[in-house]
């Protein structure tokens, strides 16, 4: 992504009150789409824009805005690669500013730019509201359980990556085959137990205040700085960690993804409108930058309040219908 990373939004709501964390798309127009969309709603926004993005990206996304432009707010920045801290660090700039800002939600939304709805957002505050204080985090424990298909697991932790994968392969993988033969193993610090898991979360504030406090610890960071994809390992350690009764930890996505058997994500184009309004989830993405068609086809699904909520148990349950169209993608 060229745009990237946080956005966060808040949707009031007579139930609970929703915070919206976005890593934002490359595109402005997108951007805008996607949160004059939930501004429409009663939200507050707050958003993070990548240090690498074309100059004049604010200015162009608010141009396209619309409703309560006040109820915006930017998050510092950071210039975010994949694979890296850096993803994790916009992310945690992104809960900053809801506290510096006392917003106070319920919950907090991890969403990625290329997301859209595919329910009204209602749905989403009800379904919350049946289970308060509910943890919707993918985390599993990363030394008991394969949840890489292929590649390292363990390995992103117990050793140290200074290299970017996608820009110093070679330096990548020689990195790691030395330390592995050299034994230069280490421990999670503070006595933490690794869990690994899908970057894409939905959590209590009180549970985000937490992992904001421990990110103060600059001991703990520098440990995350050099593991392997930190996203998929930084909030789910902290959450594994911090959240003790496992009644509250619910590992089904809200949003709609999927990926291949070879590790790729599927992305949904113009055409892909009647099977996404039938997922029992509330998000979907990759959304195509150029599946125009497809977000207008959701904006008059929703608009039309013909979708029947999910019934608590299926939301984001797999399906026959789903696994069939995983077979068309590979």
């Amino acid at each position: 992504f060229l745009i990237s990373r946080t956005v966060v939004l808040s949707v009031n709501s007579s139930h609970v009150n929703i915070c919206y964390l976005m890593l934002a798309h490359e595109r402005p127009d997108l951007c805008a789409r996607l949160a004059r969309h939930i501004i429409t709603s009663g939200g507050s926004l707050v958003i993070h824009v990548d240090e690498k993005a074309p100059a004049g990206f604010k200015e162009d996304m608010l141009s396209r805005m619309e409703g309560d432009l006040a109820r915006i707010f930017w998050a510092r920045r950071e210039r975010v690669y994949w694979g890296e801290w850096s993803i994790v660090q916009a992310t945690l700039n992104g809960l900053q500013e809801i506290e510096a800002q006392n917003i106070d939600p319920d919950y907090v939304y991890l969403l990625s730019g290329s997301d859209y709805p595919i329910r009204p957002l209602s749905q989403l505050a009800e379904f919350l509201q049946r289970r308060p204080g509910v943890e919707y985090i993918d985390l599993h424990d990363a030394e008991a359980s394969r949840w890489v298909i292929g590649g390292p697991q363990v390995e992103r932790y117990r050793y140290r990556h200074w290299f970017n994968w996608r820009e110093h392969t070679r330096l990548f993988d020689l990195s790691l085959k030395l330390q592995q033969k050299l034994n230069l193993k280490r421990e999670m610090p503070d006595g933490l137990h690794p869990y690994i898991g899908a970057q894409w979360w939905v959590l209590t504030w009180a549970t985000c205040k937490k992992v904001l406090e421990r990110a103060r610890d600059p001991a703990l960071v520098k440990f995350f700085r050099t593991t392997w994809i930190p996203d998929e390992l930084f909030f789910q350690t902290m959450v594994g960690n911090i959240i003790e009764d496992e009644s509250r930890l619910d590992k089904r996505h809200l949003t709609h993804y999927m990926f291949s058997d070879y590790g790729r994500p599927v992305v949904f184009y113009d055409g892909h409108a009647d099977y996404l309004t039938r997922q029992p989830f509330f998000f979907a993405r990759k959304i195509s930058a150029h599946a125009d068609k497809l977000r207008d086809q959701m904006d008059e699904t929703i608009a039309s309040g013909l979708q029947a909520p999910p019934e608590v148990e299926e939301v984001g349950r797999d399906s026959g219908d789903y696994r069939r169209f995983l077979e068309r993608q590979n």
